[in-house]
């Protein structure tokens, strides 16, 4: 199946889940108020950042051996799950110690929000071993299967919440359906690679190499996945419960907006490590066309955002239009760096990412103790400055190591948009 195709079928399988984050939204708006939407929202930022950073980069380094072919998928497998399952513990734990710094640092002024994440830390073993297991359906071939995840991941959140609401507090129904939900994509996940589960063997070489991997990669994953759950963590403590919930759900929306185009990260990691420097015209493809198209993608929410957030999450929720209007910077620039950082782990260099991404928070650091004081807004510049760094890095490290031009990079052509109406046409390279 072609990169095109492939991209399609995520894409599609993003919009989808897209739909159903917002209907999600709508209910948890609805249900929490405005005053309580925000604590839910940093403890589940508070969980991703959490288990990207104790994972030790073990998702990327499995995604990376399994796109190389190098050993069997069983061994893969078997050896993955087994020092994912190991991980898993220690996340577990490692997020109990961090509840005492967590709550001095960030939830000071939102108490629910401490309970909330409480709850939901029983849940790490899941939500690392469903996050190992998960990448490597994309180098399996399993496309369909990965988007389908998707999907459930949305489609489910809504069904259980709603069906909890009725018997339960609002905050106590969103935690205990966001922890099914986590439980059941490792499930399903398990059900779509049922049949490589029966030749499963440990390899001891593998182990080393992918914990090897995962180390040099660790930076990356939890910074990469973590940089927009860092300024709902670190901006916590200026703002208000209400400044955080909209700032929670202006991001929210930006993320969904993009999150098609950030699902595409996975496939470029295997594109790039699977046919190496063939892969770099559709890398490059793929970038220029997406700015282009987050370009119109901006319109679209300018021009409709106004009437729609307060309509559909209600009228408290307003300012989000304009917060999320500033905010679509960052998450442009996070998705664009999200492609690039994973075409340098699929060269085995990412390190690389680690520049990038570590010179975002250092700026993001700096302007949220000096701009944050201000409030809201003053989050909403250190997150959308930082992102530019960040992003301009990554631009510059991408453009040397592809040897080519910035124009390559940046600006679609006549060719690139014949492609995406015909993806049998052949790839010509790149300049």
């Amino acid at each position: 199946m072609s990169f095109i195709r492939n991209a399609s079928i995520l894409g599609i399988a993003q919009v989808a889940n897209i739909l159903l984050a917002l209907a999600s939204r709508v209910v948890l708006s609805h249900s929490l108020g405005v005053a309580n939407f925000g604590a839910f929202g940093a403890a589940t930022n508070a969980m991703t950042v959490s288990s990207r950073t104790l994972s030790f980069g073990s998702a990327s380094a499995a995604q990376y051996f399994a796109s190389k072919v190098a050993a069997p998928r069983g061994t893969v497998i078997a050896t993955s799950l087994g020092l994912a399952g190991i991980i898993s513990l220690v996340a577990m734990a490692g997020q109990f110690v961090l509840v005492g710094p967590m709550q001095t640092a960030f939830f000071g002024q939102h108490p629910l929000g401490l309970q909330a994440l409480l709850r939901m830390s029983w849940a790490m073993p899941f939500v690392v071993l469903a996050m190992n297991l998960g990448v490597m359906l994309i180098p399996f071939r399993r496309i369909r299967e990965y988007g389908g995840l998707q999907v459930l991941s949305g489609g489910l959140f809504v069904f259980l919440c709603l069906g909890l609401l009725p018997f339960m507090a609002p905050l106590q129904a969103a935690v205990v359906a966001q922890i099914t939900v986590w439980g059941a994509t490792l499930g399903a996940t398990l059900w779509f690679i049922r049949d490589d589960l029966r030749d499963l063997h440990w390899s001891g070489p593998l182990a080393r190499q992918l914990l090897s991997f995962g180390f040099r990669s660790w930076p990356n994953g939890c910074l990469s996945i973590g940089i927009a759950s860092f300024a709902v963590l670190f901006g916590a403590r200026f703002m208000s419960p209400v400044e955080l919930s909209v700032f929670v759900l202006a991001m929210n929306i930006v993320e969904g907006l993009f999150s098609p185009h950030v699902a595409l990260g996975a496939l470029v990691l295997s594109k790039q490590a699977s046919e190496e420097e063939a892969a770099q015209p559709k890398v490059m493809r793929l970038l220029r066309t997406s700015l282009a198209l987050f370009v119109g993608l901006f319109a679209a929410f300018a021009l409709t955002g106004y009437w729609v957030i307060p309509f559909v999450f209600g009228p408290g929720f307003r300012p989000a239009y304009a917060v999320g209007l500033a905010l679509f910077v960052t998450g442009a620039s996070h998705a664009m760096l999200k492609t690039m950082g994973n075409a340098f782990a699929g060269m085995g260099r990412p390190g690389l990412t680690t520049v990038a991404l570590a010179g975002e928070v250092v700026v993001l650091g700096c302007l949220l103790w000096t701009l944050g004081t201000t409030g809201l807004w003053g989050v909403v510049v250190a997150s959308a400055v930082a992102s530019i760094v960040g992003w301009g890095i990554a631009l510059v490290q991408m453009r040397s190591l592809y040897r080519t031009s910035f124009t390559n990079l940046l600006f679609a052509n006549q060719s690139d948009w014949r492609a995406l109406r015909h993806p049998s046409t052949k790839l010509r390279k790149a300049a």
